[in-house]
């Protein structure tokens, strides 16, 4: 006896129709649970009421997001979200996604404003302090400074700077009086966050324990408390796949207590993934010959042969990772040290050269500012080719941010300082872009 319930009323399906279920590997097709097409008839009164009379003519209410679950013999057999295919005469066809296939239907639908994420407490200078010492899960984010205005001249005295510390930290770290506060949140808070929207929660985390991963923020500058307002607003499909990505990890969602467990891929493979043997019967025709379904969107989990930085088209990123093309007529000197590096005696500003520096295994340019000459550190960010009959890279839209230096200058009573920070920068406004010609030259 075959039962669907949809938000546990129960909906009588069509008689004498063979529905299929499907439970794909997330590892390999980054599916889950789903049924085929189910065919529910509307000349039954419950059907109609269960399904808003769509069938009128004037009816325009749109039907979405409602749980169903699929008995067979009193044994759920697909659970998961429904959605509506399809209306025709007296019939409407729906399919019930479930696991990582109602994860990745959800999140299609929706972008990441679009949930409620909740807000972060109004932030006083004694728990910004306490949170520079902290990591996830511990707090929300972090109140880091971060430069909110960057000009030709990083020695500007009107930089602006959120979350800013006294330049004086000989005695101890405080914040400036004045200065404004915003939380740079952890992803994973924004993940958590995320899962939780959807309604699943999370069993089993491994980058919880990963020291990298639960101290790795989202810097932004957006004056706000909305944890949805402080990242790209992607779509939350995106945002997961970017994720899963950029850890190295897959999402496995378990439909019967609606939990999800965060692995790490080879972690899953080893130690979690099902082995299942099929008899030759089952997968073969009755010529014994294999019988194949063309035209499946299925794809193969990722491989990293080929990977870099889906990079904005700004300056900073055009030197942290240099293109291909460019760095084919560029010329490499080689000095054993930095100090080899500062004592070459050659001008090699905006000419096709790079300096490597052997015991810092870093490239480096000149550059000039409107003062002086020096070296800027060049492919911290390069993009990897292990493969080289592949044309195919995996990018990752998870990009280091943007590390400016700037001089602070503190005043140590009459006595002027001379103090440098490396931070980081919040681009949260258009910029104009550049238009590079062959004989503007490297830089």
């Amino acid at each position: 006896m075959i039962q669907l319930f949809i938000d546990n009323e129960e909906v009588f399906v069509n008689d004498n129709q063979n529905i299929e279920i499907h439970d794909q590997n997330p590892l390999i097709t980054k599916s889950g649970e789903y049924s085929y097409d189910i065919d529910i008839n509307l000349m039954c009164a419950e059907n109609r009421k269960a399904y808003l009379f769509i069938d009128r003519i004037n009816q325009d209410s749109l039907i979405t997001g409602r749980k169903a679950r699929l008995l067979v013999d009193g044994r759920t057999v697909c659970s998961g979200t429904e959605t509506i295919l399809e209306l025709n005469q007296n019939t409407v066809k729906i399919q019930i996604v479930g696991g990582n296939s109602e994860l990745n239907f959800l999140g299609s639908n929706l972008t990441v404003k679009e949930l409620d994420l909740g807000v972060v407490q109004p932030i006083t200078a004694d728990w910004a302090m306490q949170t520079l010492s902290g990591r996830y899960p511990d707090y929300p984010g972090v109140c880091c400074p971060v430069m909110l205005q960057l000009t030709e001249n990083p020695k500007a005295p009107d930089i602006e700077i959120v979350n800013k510390i006294k330049p004086d930290t000989s005695s101890s770290i405080q914040f400036e009086d004045k200065t404004r506060f915003i939380l740079q949140p952890y992803f994973l808070t924004v993940l958590d966050r995320i899962l939780s929207a959807l309604g699943w929660s999370v069993a089993y985390n491994v980058l919880a324990n990963d020291d990298f991963a639960s101290r790795l923020i989202c810097i932004h500058a957006f004056d706000t408390l909305n944890l949805n307002e402080m990242v790209p607003n992607w779509a939350v499909d995106k945002f997961i796949s970017e994720v899963e990505k950029f850890f190295n990890v897959i999402f496995v969602c378990d439909t019967s207590s609606q939990s999800i467990s965060i692995y790490r891929v080879h972690e899953f493979y080893k130690s979690h993934a099902d082995t299942v043997i099929v008899d030759a019967k089952d997968i073969l025709s009755q010529d014994m010959a294999p019988s194949v379904k063309f035209g499946q969107e299925d794809e193969l989990y990722t491989n990293y042969n080929n990977i870099r930085y889906n990079f904005p088209k700004e300056w900073y990123y055009n030197y942290s990772d240099i293109a291909e093309e460019v760095l084919e007529v560029c010329k490499v000197l080689e000095f054993s040290d930095y100090l080899a590096l500062l004592a070459y005696p050659e001008f090699t500003y905006n000419k096709p050269i790079l300096c490597y520096v052997k015991d810092m295994d870093t490239y480096f340019t000149s550059v000039t500012d409107l003062i002086f000459s020096y070296y800027r550190i060049v492919n911290q960010f390069a993009h990897v080719i292990q493969d080289e009959t592949q044309n195919d890279f995996v990018e990752f839209d998870i990009c280091p941010a943007e590390v400016i230096g700037c001089e602070l200058k503190p005043t140590y009573g009459e006595t002027r300082g001379f103090v440098g920070a490396a931070l980081p920068f919040a681009r949260n406004q258009v910029n104009q872009d550049q238009q590079v010609t062959e004989e503007s030259g490297l830089n």
